[in-house]
């Protein structure tokens, strides 16, 4: 029997009309004829019957509707999500190193059902780092055993971040590989508090660059970064370098000395580094399935066939666009295809490769060596990167979705790096079909010449015509549905069915605690053995309805666009890459006239975060501009934005204290001292603790305020105020401009008073 569905408004018709005859004297007091045969009275029971009509067709809304109007709204339930973590290798001096290809399992020790695959590619290398030393001119600061134990943290580039200082690393031999990379974890316990999390980057966002070098023959070379997601060391990351002859000469020889100091930029908060190390991977919970027969075709409208394995985790992964060796299925088959077919797209690819890749793939005796195999794939993420890969005539066989037609219309111009990398690894994929993993689901049926072609994933078939080659997916079964012929395809029985690449992801079954032992799937690697150090987290199931609608909820009420005072702000704390901790915005006011009143100009103030001890922290230059340009993409046409730093006034407090009995004078002068620095500062100062506001004065009498209810205080009295900086002093008062915040300054507090007067005149 099922459940009854309840009623969302249960009011009758009988009980509308006479709701709305009683609310008659509220609203048109005038009207005094309530009988039936009143014309107005008769409306009002044509409109009861159109509610309940309209009551009783929202009765009947099932789930199915509820996930329309959602996807009305541009929000569908998030799907399943994998766990993550990372794991760390420790590989014995004179063990062979190996690469780690991207997607090679791995499972935990006691727990073998639950599988794991590499992220990237990695080098596992017997090499260990022995010192790391910051150099400050002269100075040299060993923080080798800090870095051992990993629970304390250092500043690579000192406190002050000194374009002079660098940080070295010595390791135990020289570098074998043709790349190697380092994990950097970093503290970030005691930043002040900004709202939402902004230090996951943006493509382009770099405060700083970072240049890095090793030792070679007497001198320091210039050492290629393949790519960083630390974001110059303000996040937790990999940096992953490649080596090669052009870097002067590989250190093979001697011992790797590495070192990295600042370029360009400037931090707004210090780095601080809590580990560096080797060989350690990051691994997500997915199992990606291949080759999976599914039957053949049955002419049944609406024919469906379960995969084995479930549920499908359907969400690419972020760096889908990038390739790993681990990405080509076999590399001997890839190589004779790359040289000899003679195809339009192959001989295009091939065009871009260059001639030192291609010899190494010429070559079958190499092609299972796993350097060669890394810097093949390096030249083919630089032709991902290439404007000039697509043509038309060479791709003219290809079947292009719609997706990438605009890619193609705007190469010429308006497209980003990351959409060209989508589209030359699409053109790359479409080239090399049997050859390169694919990111994403991909299902595939037999056509009448014995080809596989690939079937389109729809959400549903309502914008399906007979002959498209569509299907749809219900995730947590596993189960794939084709059209009825009329909407969509339906294979025919001569037509085999296959899953040609899949992956599943068991969601929060993936999260781990610390301290697991993880070994290889691979037998030629079951001599690595690896540990989290870190929990495995991330892994959510699929979101329900009810929870996707209060997300919808929430986003309805989300700002997105900059309109208000308040817009601002909030999108200015809100900019990806960064971490802002506070903005204010001045209407009407151009930096370049501060006495005029200009219409349309908005400036925003900002803050960065900062640690407790920085009193007057500042924005750099990038980190302005960034936030200019996020503004800018969120603006009314008729504004003009400009993001200036805050200008800071120094206030000095000079005042006499009468201190209890039984207290000591020196103890209850610096506290004293320290709650005024804490009230005068810009970050989590104030009368509310939230940062002193913007523009206000500093008045005597919250001084008193602060000073009298501090322990072992009597009283204060003959409190006066200085400053330095653009503040003026009025009577008592310190005032500051609207883009101006308060510093603690020099106070100086005497605890006994003086015989001949007020001899506090401030520093």
């Amino acid at each position: 029997m099922a459940l009854p569905i309840p009623k969302l408004d249960d009011k009758t018709f009988d009980e509308l009309v006479e709701e709305a005859r009683t609310l008659i004297a509220r609203y048109a007091p005038e009207w005094t004829d309530h009988n039936i045969h009143d014309p107005g009275i008769t409306l009002i029971e044509l409109f009861a019957w159109l509610a309940e009509m309209q009551f009783f067709q929202l009765d009947q809304i099932t789930a199915r509707h509820r996930q329309t109007f959602l996807k009305l709204m541009s929000v569908t339930p998030r799907p399943i999500q994998p766990a993550r973590t990372h794991i760390h290798f420790d590989v014995k001096e004179g063990t062979p190193g190996a690469l780690i290809k991207a997607g090679t399992k791995l499972t935990p020790i006691g727990n073998e059902r639950l599988v794991f695959e590499t992220e990237e590619d990695l080098f596992l290398t017997d090499n260990s780092l022995e010192s790391v030393t910051t150099h400050i001119n002269t100075t040299v600061i060993d923080h080798t055993q800090a870095n051992r134990h990993g629970n304390v943290y250092f500043y690579p580039f000192g406190e002050n971040n000194l374009k002079e200082a660098y940080f070295q690393l010595q390791f135990r031999s020289g570098l074998e590989e043709s790349g190697f990379s380092l994990s950097v974890q970093v503290s970030a316990d005691e930043l002040s508090d900004a709202p939402g999390d902004k230090r996951e980057p943006v493509p382009g966002v770099r405060m700083v660059k970072l240049v890095w070098e090793f030792w070679c023959r007497g001198s320091w070379c210039g050492l290629g970064v393949k790519k960083d997601t630390t974001n110059s060391l303000i996040k937790n990351g990999r940096i992953s370098f490649r080596t090669s002859d052009d870097d002067c000469q590989k250190p093979e020889q001697e011992p790797l000395r590495i070192r990295c100091r600042i370029a360009d930029g400037s931090y707004e908060i210090a780095p601080r580094i809590k580990k560096i190390d080797l060989n350690r991977i990051a691994v997500v919970q997915v199992e990606t399935a291949m080759e999976e027969r599914l039957g053949s075709g049955d002419e049944t409208p609406g024919q469906t066939v379960k995969l084995q394995k479930a549920p499908i985790y359907t969400q690419g992964p972020e760096n889908a666009s990038r390739l790993y060796a681990g990405d080509i299925l076999n590399w001997r088959n890839f190589a004779k295809k790359m040289l000899e077919d003679t195809s339009g797209p192959v001989e295009r690819i091939r065009r871009f490769i260059d001639r030192q890749s291609l010899t190494l793939l010429s070559d079958d005796d190499l092609l299972d060596d796993g350097d060669v195999q890394y810097d093949v794939v390096a030249a083919l993420n630089r032709l991902l990167e290439s404007r000039e890969l697509y043509q038309g005539g060479a791709f003219a066989d290809i079947d292009i979705p719609p997706e990438y037609h605009d890619l193609i219309g705007r190469l010429t111009n308006n497209i980003s790096p990351a959409e060209i990398k989508r589209l030359n690894r699409f053109l790359f994929e479409s080239a090399f079909a049997d050859q390169v993993v694919r990111r994403n689901m991909i299902v595939q049926v037999q056509d009448a010449d014995g080809n596989w072609r690939d079937w389109t994933r729809v959400e549903d078939f309502n914008d399906s015509g007979p002959d498209d080659p569509h299907y749809t997916l219900e995730p947590k079964e596993g189960k794939i549905t084709f059209g009825n012929g009329l909407n969509g395809q339906i294979p025919q029985p001569y037509q085999q069915i296959r899953a040609r690449f899949y992956k599943t992801c068991l969601g929060p079954v993936g999260n781990l605690p610390p301290g697991q032992i993880w070994n290889f799937l691979e037998p030629q690697l079951s001599a690595y053995r690896g540990e989290n150090r870190e929990p495995a987290g991330g892994g959510r199931a699929e979101e329900s309805l009810e929870d996707a609608e209060l997300r919808a909820r929430r986003n309805f009420n989300t700002t997105y666009r900059a309109i208000t005072a308040e817009d601002f702000e909030r999108l200015a704390l809100s900019t990806p890459g960064l971490q802002a901790a506070r903005a204010k915005t001045l209407l009407n006011y151009h930096p370049d006239y501060p006495f005029a009143t200009v219409p349309g100009s908005i400036t925003v103030v900002v803050v960065p975060c900062a640690m407790p001890q920085q009193i007057a922290p500042q924005p750099g230059e990038e980190f302005r501009r960034t936030i200019k340009n996020y503004l800018n993409s969120h603006r009314l046409i008729t504004t003009n934005v400009h993001v200036i730093a805050p200008t800071y006034v120094k206030v000095s407090v000079c005042c006499r204290l009468q201190v209890k009995m039984r207290y000591d004078d020196a103890t209850v002068r610096n506290r004293v001292r320290e709650a005024l620095q804490n009230y005068l500062h810009p970050l989590t100062g104030g009368p509310d603790q939230k940062g002193w506001p913007f523009g206000r004065s500093v008045y005597p009498s919250e001084i008193y305020q602060v000073i009298d209810v501090v322990e072992g205080v009597e009283y204060a009295s003959n409190v006066s105020l200085s400053c330095q900086g653009n503040g003026q002093e009025t009577e008592g008062t310190i005032r500051l401009p609207p883009s101006a915040l308060v510093c603690s300054g020099d106070h100086r507090i005497e605890e006994r008073p003086a015989k001949d007067g007020n001899d506090c005149t401030g520093v």
